[in-house]
């Protein structure tokens, strides 16, 4: 009956080659799903700061705004 332990034997190396397969598989979609979510934070760390750009800029032109009527004004009382 060695020819029986042979085919067991080949079996189970193929088994552990197949489970090695999948474990080496699992850890590099593990990986790339890590590096998404880091893409994912940093997207979202970029989108907040787009925001908070944007607020300064709408904030800078108020003020700019307001400098130019304050200017006009100043103006208005040195002609009269």
């Amino acid at each position: 009956m060695p020819g029986c332990d042979l085919g067991q034997s080949s079996e189970g190396a193929y088994l552990q080659r197949l489970k090695d397969d999948f474990q080496q598989y699992k850890l590099q979609k593990e990986n790339e799903i890590r590096e998404l979510r880091d893409v994912a934070a940093k997207l979202k760390e970029k989108a907040e700061l787009e925001k908070k750009l944007k607020n300064a800029m709408e904030k800078q032109t108020t003020l700019q705004r307001q400098l130019n009527a304050g200017k006009d004004e100043l103006n208005a009382l040195r002609k009269d």
